[in-house]
């Protein structure tokens, strides 16, 4: 398209006017490569739905390359169960006319088996219950029999409750979608108030199990901690959770600081606490493994934003394949002798300390790593 004349229908008559027009046309130019520039980029922020996620969203993973099926080559493949310790039931399936042009058929021919795996919904049964009474001699009064078959003072039995708690907190279900299963399988009509009531009361039944899971974190050789955000009649809070393989505990609190640690675990554990990096961790004595995942990921944030750099491309490959080396190590261990296990280890290990741990290296985010790798 051509620019409109910046002197409307104006005709220089002069080489000097001539000049001087030409050099208003290159600015309107200019101004409108500007413009189109912004609009360009303006379109592609919108094509990429903005500016692009906030810094605290965790990037997107790289898509793999599919893995063929079947067990790793040198592995001796399982084929799949079929519940061999699962009752059996046989079901016969005959018919008088042909499903698709209603003749009648002729004698059997020959039988064909198919098996598979069935799970039967039954509707809820309300039960009554009567308790008989005697007179204790001992006690000198009218005492009731008991039975673990029913829950005190609840219209719903033990099942009831422990299928709710497995719904809710096993399956992490919402209250509606509890209810609704409740109703469309069991044909039992619970309202969300319910479901609380009787969640809330399996709690109370289980504090003294839960504060006899919790004394035993600080005995635990090996106990995994993290924290996440959680809300509490709309305030923010933090759920921490401590566990390994025996034991896993949950505490909600108001405080994201170490004094959480210190109230889990006393000032000194004993055991191996496997963390991230953050900083509240740090409060107690113990001896700590921290998370490689969150180190490879740093890594791998430090060399994608400096792909034009040589030492931080250097550092962070170096890096990686050394965790990577870790891994094997630690994977093969039971198909080496036990002293030579621990003679690879004992290298690998002088490997990584005496390339990191209190070197020095020019780049902010090496230098920074390294710090890291130093301290922990």
């Amino acid at each position: 398209m051509v620019p409109p004349s910046p002197l409307g229908p104006y005709r220089p008559k002069t080489l000097d006017e001539a000049l001087v027009l030409l050099e208003k046309f290159h600015a309107v130019i200019v101004d409108q490569d500007k413009a189109i520039a912004a609009l360009t980029k303006r379109i592609e922020e919108l094509e990429k739905g903005g500016k692009g996620p906030p810094s605290w969203v965790k990037p997107n993973k790289k898509k793999r390359r599919k893995k063929k099926k079947g067990p790793p080559k040198g592995h001796k493949g399982a084929p799949r169960s079929k519940a061999a310790d699962l009752p059996v039931e046989s079901h016969l399936h005959d018919g008088e006319f042909c499903p698709d042009c209603g003749h009648d058929l002729g004698p059997i021919v020959e039988v064909q088996r198919k098996q598979d795996i069935e799970v039967s919904l039954h509707n809820a049964v309300q039960r009554l219950h009567e308790f008989h009474r005697r007179y204790c001699p001992g006690c000198q009064r009218l005492v009731r029999a008991t039975t673990p078959d029913v829950v005190p003072r609840s219209d719903y039995g033990p099942n009831v409750h422990g299928l709710l708690a497995y719904l809710k907190y096993g399956l992490g279900m919402t209250l509606g979608k509890v209810q609704d299963l409740m109703s469309r399988v069991y044909g039992v009509q619970l309202s969300t108030g319910i479901i609380s009531e009787i969640l809330m009361r399996l709690a109370e039944r289980s504090e003294d199990l839960y504060e006899r899971m919790r004394a035993s974190l600080p005995g635990q050789a090996v106990l995994h901690a993290d924290e996440t955000g959680w809300r509490v009649d709309g305030r923010n809070h933090w759920l921490w959770c401590f566990g390994n393989d025996d034991v896993v505990v949950y505490h909600i609190d108001p405080s994201r600081g170490g004094k959480v640690v210190q109230a889990m675990l006393g000032d000194r554990f004993d055991g191996v606490l496997c963390t991230d990096f953050y900083s509240a961790y740090g409060a107690i004595d113990s001896r700590k493994q921290k998370c490689l995942v969150h180190l490879l990921r740093e890594v791998r944030r430090v060399r994608d934003e400096h792909p034009e750099e040589d030492d931080v491309q250097a550092f962070c490959s170096r890096l990686i394949a050394l965790v990577r080396r870790g891994f094997r190590l630690r994977a093969a261990r039971g198909e080496t002798d036990e002293d030579v296990y621990r003679g690879r280890v004992q290298l690998y290990t002088r490997t990584f300390f005496n390339t990191y741990v209190g070197a020095r290296f020019e780049h902010p985010d090496c230098q920074r790593l390294a710090k890291r790798i130093t301290k922990f």
